[in-house]
Order: C-alpha cells, then sequence, then structure tokens
C-alpha cells in the first residue's frame, strides 16, 4: 500500500484556506479604515462626525484650494472636550476626480461626535477623512502576504506528500522485485 494516502493531498486546503482566511481579514481591516469617506465642508462652517473610540481621522485641504495650517486655523471638540491635533502634511489622496492633501490628524479619544471647525479667513473648500497611516500600510501588505505565503504552503504540502508518495512507490517496487528484505545495492 502506498503511503501516504493520496487524500493526503487535499490537506494542501489547510494552509491555503487559512492563510487567504488572514489575508482577506486584514486587507478588510485595512480597507476598512480607509474607505469611510471623505466628509466635504468650507470653512468657516463646521461639520460633525461619528467616530468611535480610537478612530484617527485627518482634515485635507481639497485641491486645488491651497491654505497653510495655520491659515486654516482648526479645531476639533468631542464627547470628552477639545481634541489635540498633529501637524500631518504628508498624505495626500483621490476620490474620483477629486484631490485632496492632509493638513491634520487627530485620534477619538472617546466613541461619540465630533465637531471639526476651521475658521479660515477666507471659504477653503476642506474634507475630514481617512488617515492613511502605517496601521493601513501594514494591512495590506500583510494581507498579501498571508496570501502568497498560503500558496507557498499549499504547495509545500503537495510536494511533501507527493515526495513521500514517490518513495513509498520505491519501496514498495523494490520489495516485489527483490523480496521483504529489500535490495541492499
Amino acid at each position: 500500500m502506498i503511503r501516504p494516502n493520496a487524500w493526503w493531498y487535499a490537506s494542501c486546503a489547510i494552509p491555503l484556506v487559512a492563510c487567504v482566511a488572514l489575508g482577506a481579514l486584514l486587507l478588510v481591516g485595512a480597507i476598512g479604515d480607509v474607505a469611510h469617506g471623505l466628509t466635504d465642508f468650507t470653512t468657516p462652517n463646521a461639520v460633525t462626525v461619528h467616530l468611535d473610540e480610537r478612530d484617527q481621522r485627518d482634515i485635507f485641504v481639497h485641491r486645488p484650494s491651497v491654505v497653510s495650517p495655520s491659515e486654516a486655523d482648526c479645531r476639533v471638540t468631542g464627547p470628552t472636550g477639545p481634541v489635540p491635533l498633529r501637524l500631518r502634511t504628508n498624505t495626500r489622496i483621490q476620490d474620483s476626480s477629486d484631490r485632496y492633501r492632509s493638513l491634520f490628524t487627530f485620534e477619538a479619544p472617546a466613541d461619540g461626535d465630533y465637531r471639526v471647525h476651521c475658521g479660515a479667513e477666507r471659504p477653503v473648500d476642506l474634507a475630514v477623512g481617512p488617515h492613511v497611516g502605517v496601521r493601513t500600510i501594514v494591512g495590506v501588505i500583510g494581507g498579501l502576504a498571508a496570501f502568497f505565503v498560503g500558496l507557498a504552503l499549499a504547495g509545500g504540502v503537495v510536494a511533501l506528500v507527493a515526495i513521500l508518495r514517490h518513495r513509498s512507490k520505491v519501496k514498495l517496487e523494490r520489495e516485489r522485485l527483490y523480496g521483504a528484505a529489500g535490495w541492499r545495492g
């Protein structure tokens, strides 16, 4: 009897399914962080966004409008009071044909509604939107890596089963030809 049984080839599905599921979870988490979309507003108006604790959002300037962070004069207040803003001018995103550049980022200290108000002296198109940071990038890279690792592990399982089955066939053939003692050549 050849060992392992041919059904062992099906075991390659275990690492493949596990890694694809892990990859999907990482990708969905990363995309979910970014997919909340943008909430546009024009200064001196304010906008209210609902956030969960530890959600991060950026305040963007809608291009081609140009405004410096100090000119934008932005403030965020939430259920626990004022929320500190951090300068963040290095993120650029595009939504359809609209382009945005980040000015500030903030993190929600608690669940609730957050009022974002910017008091620029002239009307400027702004938006509150997703924070694209290390967590998002790691989620995307990790999700893709998990998929490829799953493929590699599944391929390794198939190769291992094939090698073990081949060795078993060779051993059985030698026993059939040379007797149970085997061939000692």
